[in-house]
């Protein structure tokens, strides 16, 4: 199954060099499709990997909701889920199986539109 990730210039050279790292939740995030690929404006960088379907499907995740700061509460609250299927939560070391590629700038564009 092909899986990306988006993460920034400097994160993609330390991924490719030495491999996926935790991130604050343990776990490393990937989507089935790069138009489904959450993450912040300085995540400009996609890799892709192919795991086997049955080493990524129980780490599938039911439903993945982001997190709004409410500034009342001064705390983060459950914001938009989506549905099951499109996101998995992969420890490193399963991660780590295959070796990711970078996907070229020109072939991102094509993909999510």
């Amino acid at each position: 199954m092909k899986l990306y990730h988006f993460t920034s210039r400097e994160g993609a050279r330390e991924i490719l060099k030495s491999g996926f790292k935790p991130g604050d939740d343990g776990l490393v995030w990937f989507a089935r499709h790069p138009a489904e690929v959450w993450g912040s404006s300085d995540q400009r960088v996609l890799l892709t990997t192919d795991l086997p379907e049955e080493v990524v499907s129980p780490f599938a995740e039911e439903y993945v909701c982001d997190e709004d700061w409410d500034p009342e509460t001064k705390s983060w609250v459950k914001g938009e889920c989506v549905a099951k299927g499109f996101y998995y939560a992969l420890p490193p070391h399963v991660a780590n199986t295959v070796k990711p590629r970078r996907v070229p700038n020109s072939r991102i564009v094509k993909m999510v539109y």
